[in-house]
């Protein structure tokens, strides 16, 4: 499952082929990285809100755990949001499926918070409110 990243012009690729990618918070996901919008866990600030499990993730798929500066990724002003449609799941790319990649370090968020937008098919308050935002919606 993949999207380039905004309006790039001409055709806009994403790819829904693997069978996982036809769930509805995959769906949504990758549509949302077509508006422009890039990974949660990618933000500058995200040491502040989790972990990142190095040795739990697949060989390979590192880059996917990179963080971005501000100027790749702008937070547009809000909070952290751990239940995000783009959070990665605690699990996501870990090497045995049972270890997480990511881990909250604020001790009242469960391994289960992350990603929940994606596990649900649901948007977060936040998730609009970015969107509202970036396109300048009132």
């Amino acid at each position: 499952c993949y999207s380039d990243l905004g309006r790039n012009g001409g055709v806009q690729s994403l790819s829904l082929e693997s069978p996982d990618c036809m769930k509805k918070g995959v769906i949504m996901h990758e549509m949302m990285h077509a508006l422009g919008f890039l990974h949660e866990q990618s933000r500058f600030d995200r040491d502040e809100y989790v972990q990142v499990v190095w040795d739990n993730i697949m060989d390979g798929m590192e880059s996917n755990f990179e963080k971005l500066y501000p100027v790749e990724l702008d937070d547009l002003g809000f909070d952290y949001d751990y239940r995000s449609i783009m959070h990665y799941r605690a699990w996501m790319y870990s090497k045995d499926g049972t270890s997480p990649t990511l881990r909250p370090t604020d001790d009242s968020v469960s391994l289960k918070e992350l990603g929940y937008g994606q596990d649900e098919g649901v948007f977060t308050d936040l998730d609009i409110k970015k969107i509202n935002k970036f396109y300048e919606c009132p």
